[in-house]
């Protein structure tokens, strides 16, 4: 059986929301441009990650 757990695998789109309005862009980090184009390529977006039901479950299967 696998087993996946959710506090490192979703993401919340309110929570998201009031972290932005309170501390703007400095709460994202600054990465090289080749772990960003890295992340574009091979990490969920955004809708994926706050999905709780069919596509983010399929992303980590």
């Amino acid at each position: 059986m696998k087993l996946i757990t959710v506090e490192e695998h979703f993401e919340s789109a309110a929570v998201t929301a009031a972290m932005r309005q309170a501390v703007g862009n400095a709460a994202l980090p600054t990465v090289s441009p080749a772990l960003r184009q890295y992340m574009r390529d091979n990490l969920p977006s955004p809708a994926i990650m706050q999905d709780t039901q069919h596509e983010r479950l399929a992303f980590m299967a």
